[in-house]
C-alpha cells in the first residue's frame, strides 16, 4: 500500500518497482463533496485536499519514475476530468492543473522519446467515482447530453490510455483525448 500523497511513501514504494517502466498510468484521484458556505478554512482544507488527491500523487509518482522511463519509448497517460473543461470548483480546478502539468512534462520527456498524453473521460457508469446507485433517470439524464446518446463505460476509457500507451501511439504527445461520447467538443 502506497500513499501516493506522501513523497516518503512513494519514494519507497519506487524501490520495489522494475527499474525500466514502459508504461505509467496516473489514474489516482478524488472527488470532494461540495461546501456550502464561506467558512474560509472549510474552503481551504476542500481545496487542499482536491490538490493532493489529484494533482500531487500524480506529480510525484511520475517525478520518482521519471528517469526509470524507457528511453526512447516510454509512455505516461494521466487521466483527467470533463470537469478540467466545464469547471466544477477545487475539483475541476485540479484536474485542470493537470492539463498544465502534462504539456510541461511532454516538453520536458520528448527529447528522451517519452511521451505524456491525457485522457479527459466525462461521465462513466459503473464507476466507483460515480457509485453504484445512479439510477436510470440519471443515466437518462447523462446520456442525452452526449452526441452518440449513450454514457461512458469502463472500457471506453481503458481503450482510450491502451492507445496512447502503444508504440504506435509514439508520434503522440502533448494532447487531450477527450473520451466523452460528444458531450463537450473537443478544443
Amino acid at each position: 500500500m502506497c500513499d501516493l500523497r506522501s513523497p516518503l511513501s512513494v519514494q519507497t514504494a519506487v524501490g520495489d518497482l522494475p527499474e525500466v517502466v514502459d508504461v505509467l498510468v496516473n489514474n489516482a484521484g478524488a472527488r470532494g463533496v461540495g461546501l456550502t458556505g464561506s467558512d474560509l478554512t472549510a474552503v481551504a482544507e476542500r481545496w487542499t485536499a482536491d490538490f493532493h488527491n489529484n494533482v500531487l500523487v500524480a506529480v510525484l509518482l511520475t517525478t520518482a519514475l521519471s528517469d526509470r522511463l524507457r528511453s526512447p519509448g516510454g509512455r505516461v497517460v494521466t487521466v483527467s476530468s470533463l470537469a478540467a473543461i466545464r469547471g466544477n470548483g477545487s475539483y475541476g480546478a485540479a484536474k485542470a492543473m493537470l492539463h498544465g502539468w502534462n504539456l510541461a512534462l511532454a516538453s520536458e520527456l520528448g527529447p528522451r522519446g517519452v511521451t505524456a498524453n491525457v485522457v479527459v473521460p466525462g461521465f462513466v457508469a459503473g464507476t466507483e467515482f460515480f457509485g453504484a446507485d445512479v439510477d436510470d433517470d440519471e443515466r437518462k439524464r447523462r446520456a442525452a447530453q452526449t452526441l452518440v446518446n449513450r454514457v461512458g463505460e469502463p472500457l471506453d476509457v481503458a481503450t482510450a490510455i491502451r492507445y496512447l500507451a502503444l508504440p504506435e501511439a509514439g508520434y503522440v504527445t502533448g494532447q487531450f483525448l477527450h473520451v466523452n461520447g460528444g458531450a463537450l467538443l473537443g478544443r
